[in-house]
């Protein structure tokens, strides 16, 4: 059996920016301008594959499970994270966290898996993979995500990795899943940011919950990710073609989403 192997690297939870840059983020998608419109997740259910169920003031009602050896709860930071960056752009979504790293962002092949099935069991409309590793994972991983994505039209949302290197980590990089990589206010990949075949571009910036049911910055890919999930629950059910499809429209010459306020044109009546 496979030691553990790690998803989450313990520094990208110490990663911390200014809320001037998430108000930025915040903006530049237009999450404000979709919730003045009314939109807020209703009737979407995204499943959040991480460190485990966050104990937080803000977070009520959340179903959970585990497939590790370490409990139940987030004890590292991460998933609380996630969670907050999610509920806060999609406050009507149905959550289910689902924990398949363990309280030092390590985990199995196996735990993701069983931790998909689940989430596809749930009937999830959109599932959140924040992590990765750059080892390549057993063909049954691929298999599970084939058949949420093609066979239940689920979307999954996975972070392109912190790890400045030329290809994304697992699972993004299977064509069956949404890659999220990450933008700076200024139009930049950042320096730390995997390159690769990138599907959508999220800020990576923001401010969210933390440990003890505080409020916390931080920046990664696994927040870019998060961003992407929220955002596409605001669209309702949405196919990931209709989503490339929107992203594409966004691009300027360099193929780079134009994340600047004003810029962001997203058409809500037709999605």
């Amino acid at each position: 059996m496979m030691d553990k192997i790690c998803f989450i690297d313990k520094n990208d939870c110490m990663k911390t920016c200014s809320d001037e840059i998430d108000k930025w983020g915040y903006e530049a998608i237009g999450i404000n301008i979709a919730h003045k419109e009314g939109l807020s997740g209703q009737n979407i259910k995204i499943a959040i594959l991480d460190t485990g169920l966050p104990k937080h003031s803000s977070l009520q009602n959340i179903v959970s499970t585990s497939f590790t050896d370490d409990g139940l709860f987030d004890k590292m930071g991460h998933s609380t994270h996630i969670t907050g960056i999610i509920n806060t752009r999609a406050p009507l979504a149905e959550l289910c966290v689902i924990k398949v790293l363990d309280n030092d962002g390590l985990g199995k092949f196996e735990w993701i898996i069983e931790g998909i099935q689940h989430a596809i069991n749930w009937k999830a409309d959109i599932i959140n993979l924040s992590f990765g590793t750059p080892i390549t994972p057993p063909n049954e991983l691929k298999n599970i995500c084939s058949i949420a994505a093609n066979k239940k039209n689920i979307i999954i949302c996975a972070a392109a990795g912190n790890n400045a290197k030329k290809t994304l980590c697992y699972p993004a990089r299977y064509n069956t899943v949404l890659s999220v990589s990450a933008i700076e206010k200024n139009g930049n990949i950042p320096k730390w940011c995997n390159r690769g075949i990138t599907d959508v571009y999220m800020p990576s910036n923001a401010y969210s919950y933390a440990l003890n049911s505080g409020y916390c910055m931080m920046q990664g890919t696994s927040q870019s990710a998060a961003y992407a999930s929220g955002f596409i629950a605001l669209l309702g059910k949405i196919t990931k073609e209709k989503v490339l499809e929107k992203m594409n429209n966004m691009k300027n010459d360099n193929k780079i989403p134009s994340f600047k306020k004003g810029e962001l044109k997203w058409n809500f009546a037709n999605t």
